[in-house]
């Protein structure tokens, strides 16, 4: 039996675009988002990044028009175009944000 600090946060299957970039890259990047926590969240890219890359990022809850903004970092591949990304501040009123949705997302499972 697990304990409340044993247990992983709630994680919450979206499809969201994601935007942003890599800070060691000048280029832009995009991406999709298919879970969300309140800690980080899970990302599919069309190239590769090495555990430890941090990145500036922005996307869109479902009904809310000002974006989700933050920087995080890479934590793991999950596989070859998926990565578990860990949020190392999140801008504004995002935390709320992100919180909000993740709690109304455990409701509906």
């Amino acid at each position: 039996m697990s304990t409340p600090a044993q247990r992983r946060p709630a994680r919450v299957p979206v499809r969201l675009q994601l935007e942003g970039r890599v800070l060691s890259r000048v280029e832009a990047m995009w991406g999709t988002v298919v879970n969300l926590s309140t800690v980080g969240m899970l990302v599919e890219l069309g190239f590769p990044l090495a555990p430890g890359t941090d990145l500036d990022f922005t996307f869109r809850l479902p009904g809310d028009e000002d974006p989700v903004t933050g920087y995080g970092r890479v934590v793991r591949r999950a596989t070859p175009s998926r990565y578990g990304v860990r949020f190392e501040g999140l801008r504004d009123d995002s935390v709320e944000k992100v919180r909000a949705f993740v709690a109304s997302g455990e409701k509906r499972a």
